[in-house]
């Protein structure tokens, strides 16, 4: 047995070296029994690997395959996360606390006042981090007690991860992980080839080959051979990047070049390949996954950058506090030394320096010390609904959102820039073949397709696709790319005569265009998936043997056979493995129409045509594609004999190849931006016929630079491969123009509506994306990123000098356009920025601006970015088309660097990992191009709409609350504590405690604690139904409305007040009352009692009045403290607890006697509070702003009760919208079959 995946441990024997093998024959090329490498250069000197002798291997000190991604081990986890919070600033400053609390004759408090709501708060924090890095190790242990078969004693047995040494020889099999970086020997296949999926390292979801060289496939498993193999290799030390192997391969006198084409890479996993054998050559830290692993800087949102800002303010204000308090001890002690019953025995200037130790301690709290523990309860509790929101779940993929960085929840809330990529993040990255353009005539133009979006006809696709006999062709789910991408609803095949599937009666029908003679055939048209082309005339022209027809034939050859696309065959069918959308749509569309992709080796590709005629085309040579290279080619010798070159590729390319005075190029131009215009990704293909004499003579330079040796001391492989496609070039020339394919990627659901929420909430969404520019617009059009209003600017230069020109003139024409609606209306004055531009208002056109990747390269720098940025502010949106991930990276930083706003960064592929990884926020969506994105993100989500929930409802909500929770938390405090600091006046500043020690400890980490947390759990200033109907609303965060410095400063300011108003009213009052029944007058702890009963009442109000939305759970929350606060005292009155330094016995009922207790009880919380109602009622009625004016309209709303919910049920059918059908019919990214209600008409539905 062998473990699919390296999660269930086996038992293996234990490891040893029992095969001791010679390396006389590689004593001229080096000596085994070198010298061990040091530590110190063992990752920068050459490997070395010896293959059947594990002892030399082990003397190298080559790492374990063992990896460790958890901080800490088991025996140091608790002493080392213990010293980490130890050694942060605030829990260093409550040690200090703590200490000069337990000297006797320093803390005025008692000793456990400080220290017992620290120990908890730090053991919270503890615990979490425990736990974090146990999750660590327990999914560190999933991956080193993994199981893999290694040849040991002469067979393979079950070996452990962890165990796994250099120089092992590995089995892996079908769909198992590889545990090193193996060196390919042999594999279960004729071709000796394999194939793998990369996307755990690269993000690549599409599957990649590797061939084994041939001097290693004798080996197979064949466990005699394998035992008396030995080798040794010589390569490079280890390194991140992925293509990079140099190096030799020594065995039986035999001598092989290292080269990537056989390096299989830990974190990949062997698909549709039974079995590979290989040597390891790197293992734990030492494989490329593992130096590709780095720590991403840790994101901290605006808030808690600010907030430690505040945090230090309030440091320097409490030693403020404190340093006057000494000094008036000093001058009171002064003054009254010679009280005799004080006792002084040292200097006024003495005790005023001991005292300042004193009220360090007595104010210690001014900085909550529950602070950090409160915002990381409710961060977590915020977590909790992201992750569990049912409105955020995606039914299709069963897939719901998660919360990576919970630190950053209030940081969506004050998003000004959205950055998104279009492939996968707008789009679905589900292609459809729609259009070609062929010998000059475009084909899929009419209207009449065959659209069935009932189940009947799903049914059709899949027995369509499946078929019942030989070369039947199945989509198979659990198979790469193409095979994850959901089958549209309306599929089209344009063949009308002849079965695709070689159906079990065997007789394939006759070419004809006759619709007729198909029915009298009996034949049951079948529908082909990725496929919407349905045009007779295409029919026509390709049974129509003319020189029209022999284009469209070779225009479908190319697409049969140019590509690279894998062909698997189980049970007489046949399923394709595509490494993109676009390959698998482009397969399909020429197996639709009669050429249809069977079978490929390493030698020859073989076709099935019109069902009946099965064709080789034997495969000469193959010209991959690459990101450089833009195209791919290959050379086929076809069955009449003709050597001929088959490409396709972007028209920027093929273009610069054709043969001259081509008679469609002109057409064909036209065609592309039409294409383009309807939002199609184009290729061009295109072909020509090799000269077998030219053809041989390119051959040999061709073999001659593949067969170029790459080792340690001589050319990399990037230089060989620029060889390679110096050679390639050669070939590629005189191209006939076949044509130009038209594939559709759809857009998500709900994508316009999201972004015309986003845009009314005040961002600005940046489309980047690779595509082309005729493309980027049509997509532009159909999201709602711009409309037929809006004024566009292109800039597409190719010298620095024209790229800076374009920039400074659209920038100059914008500012005199806007200084000309100034003079006409002063009032639009305000629009001016103060860097020169201008941002947009109603007055003008809105504009877009669209910018090409290669102008980019010119602009993307200091000097000439900031122009690019000022004209990319006075427009409403950016387009960068043609852009690379670096670039896509480099403008998030550059917007960063120069307006200083929040950014977001969305994307789903591996080429958005840079661009995630720049912004304030990056989110992954999972979708087809792997989880890089993912990985890399702070927030994953599946569906592009689901962005808007994220940023309008959690991200508004969780910057209100965190603002508040902050706010109010010192606020709270400062209350407490300015009594305190009153008191001391009365006290003649000795320092003495108005208020008992068990009060002052529950103060922070009870009593105010929990009605403050289940606020910023529940509150809410407005519901999720007047969020999207009012999405305005979102630009309080944008503009830090609830937190900034002013802000905070009126929290602390109305907290000297408020803790003024209590102590002042109930010091007057007490002081000149009567005593009580029994003739005792007022003591300490009863008029602290009193003090501290008014400042419950009044924090506790502040936060009612501060909440807009009642539940039960606030009541219960709120009051339930207060409640809570009387019983307590209550209970603690009636035991004698001077035994523990305190002295409230009884006081409670003295109180409760006087009337006086329970009219400040009233009164006080009333004066205290009457500034605060009363600026509120006078701001909300005679001075609101827009989220007050919203708060009532919704207050009027919800007084409808029935209509109410009607209205609500209509929302919630319109805000998941599914294929919204767009009105403009020119726009082909459509959306299809939905009943759903925009936005702005919801908005008209009150």
């Amino acid at each position: 047995m062998y473990s699919e995946d390296p999660e269930i441990p086996m038992n293996q024997e234990p490891f040893n070296n029992s095969n001791n093998v010679s390396f006389n024959n590689f004593n001229d090329f080096m000596n085994p029994n070198e010298e061990e490498t040091t530590e110190e250069n063992k990752t920068l000197a050459p490997r070395t690997v010896h293959i059947g002798n594990l002892e030399h291997n082990y003397k190298h000190g080559y790492g374990k395959n063992e990896i460790a991604t958890s901080r800490y081990s088991s025996i140091s986890r608790i002493p080392r996360i213990i010293v980490s919070q130890l050694v942060r600033l605030i829990n260093v400053y409550f040690i200090i606390i703590i200490v000069l609390s337990l000297i006797d004759g320093v803390s005025p408090t008692g000793k456990f006042t400080t220290l017992g709501p620290w120990l908890i708060t730090i053991t919270i924090s503890v615990l979490r981090e425990i736990i974090e890095d146990l999750k660590r190790q327990k999914q560190d242990e999933a991956v080193n007690y993994g199981t893999s078969e290694v040849f040991r004693n002469g067979q393979f047995v079950q070996t452990l991860w962890k165990d796994i040494r250099v120089g092992d020889i590995v089995k892996v099999r079908n769909r198992q992980y590889f545990p090193a970086d193996i060196y390919l020997f042999s594999t279960s296949e004729p071709e000796n080839v394999c194939w793998f999926e990369s996307k755990n390292l690269d993000g690549e979801t599409n599957l990649k080959q590797r061939q084994a060289s041939r001097e290693t496939i004798y080996l197979k498993d064949n466990a005699e051979l394998l035992s008396n193999f030995c080798g040794l290799i010589e390569c490079n030390s280890p390194t991140k990047d992925l293509q990079h192997l140099k190096g030799s391969f020594f065995f039986d006198d035999n001598y092989v070049i290292l080269t990537p084409k056989q390096l299989l890479l830990r974190g990949t996993k062997l698909r549709n390949t039974d079995w590979i054998n290989g040597v390891v050559m790197y293992t734990g830290i030492d494989t490329k996954l593992m130096q590709n692993t780095e720590k991403v800087k840790e994101k901290k949102s605006h808030i808690e950058d600010l907030t430690n800002h505040f945090i230090i303010f309030i440091f320097f204000l409490q030693i403020l506090l404190c340093g006057g308090s000494a000094i008036a001890n000093g001058v009171w002690s002064s003054n009254h030394h010679d009280v005799w019953y004080l006792s002084f025995t040292a200097s006024g200037i003495v005790e005023g320096g001991k005292s300042f130790l004193t009220f360090l301690v007595l104010y210690n709290n001014i900085i909550p010390i529950s602070f950090y523990a409160t915002i990381e309860v409710v961060r977590f509790i915020q977590t909790i609904f992201i992750n569990n929101d049912i409105e955020m779940y995606h039914e299709e993929t069963e897939t719901p959102a998660l919360v990576k960085t919970a630190n950053l929840n209030e940081e969506l809330g004050q998003i000004e820039y959205v950055f998104t990529d279009k492939t996968g993040t707008l789009t679905q990255n589900a292609m459809t073949f729609k259009k070609c353009s062929i010998g000059g005539y475009v084909y899929g133009d009419n209207n009449n397709n065959n659209n069935n979006n009932n189940q009947s006809s799903m049914d059709d696709i899949n027995g369509g696709a499946s078929g019942s006999g030989n070369g039947g062709n199945e989509i198979r789910s659990n198979e790469m790319m193409s095979l994850e991408i959901p089958i549209s609803p309306t599929y089209h095949t344009g063949i009308t005569n002849y079965d695709l599937n070689n159906n079990n009666n065997g007789n394939g029908a006759g070419a004809s265009s006759s619709s007729s003679s198909s029915q009298s055939n009996n034949y049951s048209k079948p529908l082909i998936p990725f496929v919407d082309l349905n045009d007779d005339k295409l029919l026509e022209d390709l049974h129509a043997k003319n020189e029209q027809s022999r284009l469209i034939e070779e225009f479908f050859y190319v697409l049969s056979i140019c590509h690279s696309v894998i062909p698997l065959q189980e049970d007489g069918k046949v399923s394709y493995i595509a490494t993109s959308p676009d390959e698998n749509a482009l397969v399909f569309a020429a197996k639709s129409f009669g050429f249809e992709f069977i079978h490929k080796t390493t030698k020859a590709v073989y076709l099935k045509k019109n069902g009946v005629e099965d064709l080789k085309f034997e495969l000469l040579n193959v010209l991959d594609f690459s990101s450089e290279r833009k195209r791919m080619s290959v050379i086929v010798k076809t069955p009449t004999g003709r050597i001929m070159l088959y490409c396709k590729g972007a028209d920027s390319v093929i273009f610069d190849k054709l043969a001259p005075n081509q008679p469609n190029a002109d057409t064909a131009i036209t065609h592309i931006q039409d294409f383009g215009y309807q939002g199609l990704r184009t290729l061009c293909v295109a072909s020509t016929q090799l000269d077998e004499r030219i053809y041989q003579q390119w051959s040999q330079q061709y073999q001659a630079a593949c067969a170029l040796t790459i080792g340690l001391d001589v050319p990399s492989q990037l230089e060989k491969d620029k060889e390679i496609e110096r050679v390639a070039e050669l070939i590629e020339t005189d191209f006939q123009l076949l044509g130009v394919t038209g594939v559709e990627d759809k857009l998500q659901d709900g994508v316009p509506e999201t972004i015309q929420l986003l845009t009314e909430a005040g961002i600005k969404v940046w489309m980047l994306t690779g595509d082309g520019q005729e493309n980027a617009i049509n997509i532009g059009y159909s999201s709602g990123l711009m409309n037929e209003k809006y004024e566009m600017i292109i800039i597409n230069e190719r010298t620095k000098e024209n790229a800076i020109q374009e920039l400074n003139r659209h920038v100059s024409e914008q500012i005199i356009l806007q200084q000309e609606i100034n003079q006409n209306d002063p009032d639009n004055n305000n629009n001016n920025n103060n860097d020169g531009s201008i941002t947009p208002n109603e007055e003008r056109n809105k504009l877009v601006l669209v910018i090409d990747g290669g102008t980019l390269k010119f602009v993307l720098d200091d000097a000439v970015g900031f122009t690019f940025l000022r004209l990319a502010k006075m427009c409403d949106t950016v387009i960068c088309c043609r852009v690379s991930p670096h670039q896509k990276s480099k403008i998030v930083k550059l917007v960063r660097k120069t307006f200083a706003p929040k950014t977001l960064a969305i994307g789903d592929g591996a080429n958005d990992v840079m661009m995630i990884q720049c912004a304030h926020v990056g989110i992954g969506i999972n979708g087809k191009e792997g989880n890089q994105a993912i990985y890399a993100a702070d927030y994953s989500i599946s569906q592009f709409q689901h962005l808007g929930r994220l940023l309008m409802v959690h991200g508004h909500h969780s910057y209100r609350r965190m603002s508040k929770l902050i706010c109010y938390i010192f606020y709270k405090n400062i209350v407490l504590y300015f009594c305190q600091f009153l008191f001391a006046i009365f006290s003649g500043w000795s320092g003495q405690t108005l208020f008992e020690t068990y009060n002052l400890t529950a103060y922070s980490v009870v009593y105010t604690l929990i009605p403050l947390m289940i606020y910023c759990v529940m509150e809410k200033d407005v519901n999720e139904r007047t969020i999207y109907q009012h999405p305005q609303l979102y630009k309080e965060g944008i503009q830090h409305k609830y937190f900034n410095h002013f802000t905070f400063l009126q929290w602390i300011a109305n907290g000297f007040y408020h803790g003024f108003v209590a102590f002042a009213l109930v010091y007057c009052t007490v002081v000149k009352s009567n005593p009580f029944t029994n003739g005792q007058t007022q003591e300490l702890y009863a008029f602290g009692i009193i003090v501290y009963s008014c400042v419950m009442l009044i924090v506790t109000l502040k936060l009612a009045l501060e909440t807009h939305h009642w539940t039960w759970v606030n009541h219960l929350a709120m009051w339930g403290s207060l409640v809570v606060f009387f019983i307590w005292n209550v209970i603690y009155a009636t035991i004698n607890t001077t035994a523990v330094g305190s002295n409230v016995y009884y006081a409670i009922f003295h109180i409760g006697e006087s009337a006086h207790y329970y009219l400040l009880l009233v009164f006080v919380p009333t004066l205290a509070l009457w500034r605060d109602f009363t600026w509120k009622y006078v701001y909300r009625t005679f001075l609101p702003d827009q989220s007050h004016i919203i708060q009532e309209i919704q207050r009027k709303n919800n007084s409808k009760k029935s209509k109410f919910k009607d209205d609500l049920d209509k929302y919630n059918n319109s805000y998941r919208p599914h294929n919204v059908k767009r009105s403009t019919s020119s726009y082909s990214i459509s959306q299809e079959g939905s009943n759903s209600i925009p936005l702005k008409n919801l908005k008209n539905s009150n």
